[in-house]
């Protein structure tokens, strides 16, 4: 049995009242020639339920084999498309805006995309947006301008033959958390290791080599750790984060440090950190 798995992106500790700009809701432009019929604009900060993954059949209900929440403001509107009925066209003009700017972190198409009535009336509550599961394509977006957008598009073609676009934007501050040495010190004594979580750019590198260069430490383990990638074994996720884990240690020794007290292991999917795995890479303390 399938269970739907839901995950908490957690931006910040706190996040600072979000204004909608007003182009927020023309972060994507679109398709020529569709007549605007609905459309609201939230004004608070709330969290939204983003889906990562088709909708399967659990039990006597549909769900989302996964979903985020990420915490925003939200735009929507929805669109009658007049001059196409093919949805696969509309979905590449809509492709074509996103891959330039920023990332697609997940597309389905036709019935690989579950139940249109899910889509339709639980998630959007947009009853014009359901028909035949043959004839839908559904993008998760992240973009970046001067902040982070989530852009959601569903496209939908009823049985009559009309075809509709759905648009929602999430207008999400890019907060920056600055990580000082101390922080990683502290963490490194006490926890015997620091988690870095997404890039490692050079304020945090230079965080990292002040706070080693400060502690009594001999050996760092480099332990790098990421989910399977598409057609991958779990043998080539292991030989692929050591060589993430490998570039780190890379980066580290061009400032200085020793080689002989820094060692790289690749994890891949096999150690998940509090049941989900994250793409991370983890500096343990190896006691003498």
């Amino acid at each position: 049995m399938l269970h739907p798995r839901i995950v908490f992106l957690i931006l910040a500790t706190t996040l600072p009242q979000i204004v909608l700009a007003a182009d927020d809701d023309q972060v994507i432009s679109p398709f020529p020639g569709s007549r605007l019929v609905g459309q609201s604009v939230d004004t608070e900060v709330v969290d939204y339920q983003i889906i990562t993954g088709p909708v399967e059949r659990v039990a006597t209900e549909f769900l989302p084999e996964s979903s985020v929440y990420v915490r925003g403001v939200k735009s929507v509107r929805t669109f009658e498309i007049l001059n196409e009925r093919r949805t696969r066209v509309v979905g590449d003009y809509f492709k074509e805006q996103i891959v330039p700017r920023g990332e697609i972190l997940f597309e389905c198409e036709g019935r690989s995309c579950g139940s249109s009535n899910y889509w339709a009336n639980s998630l959007f509550k947009r009853a014009i947006l359901y028909g035949p599961e043959q004839f839908q394509h559904y993008f998760l977006a992240k973009l970046e301008t001067d902040r982070f957008h989530y852009v959601i598009i569903y496209v939908a073609q009823r049985a009559t033959g009309k075809l509709y676009s759905h648009i929602e934007t999430i207008a999400v501050p890019a907060v920056r958390i600055v990580v000082d040495a101390e922080f990683v010190k502290s963490a490194l004594q006490q926890q015997g290791k620091y988690i870095v979580e997404g890039e490692v750019d050079d304020a945090l590198l230079e965080a990292i080599v002040t706070a080693v260069d400060s502690s009594d430490f001999h050996q760092l383990a480099l332990v790098a750790h990421d989910k399977l990638q598409k057609g991958e074994t779990i043998d080539s996720a292991i030989e692929r984060t050591r060589g993430v884990a490998e570039g780190l240690k890379s980066r580290l020794l061009e400032t200085g440090m020793v080689s002989s007290m820094i060692s790289t292991h690749g994890a891949g999917l096999i150690a998940p950190l509090n049941s989900e795995m994250t793409a991370r890479i983890e500096l343990v303390v190896v006691s003498d």
